[in-house]
């Protein structure tokens, strides 16, 4: 049975990516809701879950991803309690410190951010915290605010001194779950609710949400959150997302185990920044919209192309050589220089990421094998080696489904190229 019609309502109400939790996944899910529901024709289907709420809610029910535990990662936290010991962050009664949690799923990592600011000595009417999901399975778990052993994996610190056993559940204290009001909401949706977005927010978690969108979704999702931010405001997102905002001039903070980023000051700074491609003729004449030039950049002149060609083939003679030391066996002078380059101009190249893959595969480091691979998936969906090697890793790992997910993406990629 044919899903197309569901798949492209939901990637057009709430920005899903099939590929990412994979189509047979996807296709089992939309199966059931429509037995479920005592319909068998597709297109009945899509009438229904278009014109009754209950049943579209069933299918998103069904579809999101709720895993989640408290301090997941801990290195937000961290960064966020450090922050106010060092005077970084400052919040007051008059004016409360305004945090956003989107998605926040049953409320594990607004929860975890109150009780991180809460040790490191925030006054509670200091803080402002909302927390937004489109489930409202998950919403009614944060609420009651009772949580079973799967919530805490590893965590650190005194949690705790937050919580009180009853039974095989840990109630969290009034005084912490107070602190944290939930809204039912799609981020997509034009209409942002007026109740918790009125203000702009100093401090945006957004983690592992764009990964499960369309790269349309994702840039509509940004536009939110911009709008969201304050200024200079902080974001926390994925180890993958933080690189589109970094595309969309936002900084990344350099801090172990934080995968965060900051606003520009300027408004004006925020536009994309065009992955370019070394010219062999004279740049266009500049442009009255064109970015501010940084020192040192020549934006808008004409000697830019000549530039561009320049660096672009430094850039590659830098890869060239990671390449040769990891051919010749040399991977930590390799490792090193590819990360040197990663780390400077070459942050938004998907070919370096996959590069430092192979180098870490070759190494036998998986997990970072994995990350690079991602990234570079991320910056380029058509980064045919990354899809491979993503395919043979997840096999050797035992993960058919993922394994079979980047082999199917390759396979497409190979046969419209071919």
């Amino acid at each position: 049975m044919a899903f197309t019609t569901v798949e492209k309502y939901l990637e057009d109400a709430i920005g899903l990516d099939p590929e990412s939790i994979g189509t047979r996944k996807l296709s089992h899910t939309i199966a059931s809701c429509m037995k479920h529901a005592g319909i068998t024709d597709g297109a009945a289907y899509l009438d229904l879950i278009i014109n009754n709420a209950a049943a579209r809610d069933e299918l998103i029910e069904e579809i999101v991803v709720p895993e989640t535990w408290f301090f997941r990662d801990s290195g937000p936290f961290q960064f966020l309690a450090d922050s106010f010991a060092l005077g970084d962050l400052a919040a007051t009664p008059a004016r409360p410190l305004r945090i956003l949690s989107v998605p926040c799923s049953s409320g594990e990592e607004p929860y975890s951010i109150a009780m991180a600011l809460l040790d490191a000595a925030v006054k509670p009417k200091a803080l402002r915290i909302d927390a937004v999901d489109i489930s409202g399975r998950a919403l009614t778990v944060a609420r009651q605010a009772s949580f079973g052993r799967s919530s805490f994996r590893g965590i650190p610190g005194l949690w705790q001194q937050h919580f009180t056993q009853e039974g095989r559940f840990w109630q969290l204290h009034p005084d912490v779950a107070r602190l944290v009001r939930f809204h039912q909401g799609n981020i997509l949706e034009a209409a942002i609710q007026a109740d918790w977005a009125a203000q702009p927010y100093q401090i945006i978690f957004c983690r592992n949400l764009l990964i499960y969108l369309t790269h349309e979704a994702r840039r509509r999702v940004f536009d939110r959150l911009n709008n969201l931010l304050e200024p200079g405001g902080l974001l926390f997102s994925g180890h993958t997302e933080v690189l589109l905002f970094q595309q969309f001039g936002y900084s990344i903070i350099s801090d172990r185990g934080c995968f965060a980023c900051r606003k520009p000051q300027a408004q004006e700074a925020l536009k994309p920044i065009a992955r370019r491609q070394p010219v062999s003729r004279p740049a266009a004449p500049a442009r009255s919209t064109r970015r501010e030039a940084k020192p040192g950049r020549l934006i808008g002149s004409p000697v830019f192309a000549t530039t561009c060609t320049q660096k672009a083939d430094k850039k590659e003679a830098v890869l060239t050589t990671v390449r040769k030391l990891a051919d010749r066996g040399e991977l930590e002078h390799a490792r090193r220089l590819c990360d040197q380059y990663l780390r400077g101009s070459g942050s938004l190249n998907a070919q370096a990421h996959c590069l430092m893959g192979e180098i870490s595969q070759a190494g036998n480091m998986p997990d970072a094998a994995e990350q690079s691979f991602l990234r570079a998936v991320y910056l380029d969906p058509a980064c045919y080696d990354a899809l491979v090697h993503l395919s043979l890793l997840y096999e050797r790992k035992g993960s058919r489904d993922k394994a079979l997910l980047f082999r199917q993406r390759a396979r497409r990629l190979h046969g419209e190229t071919a």
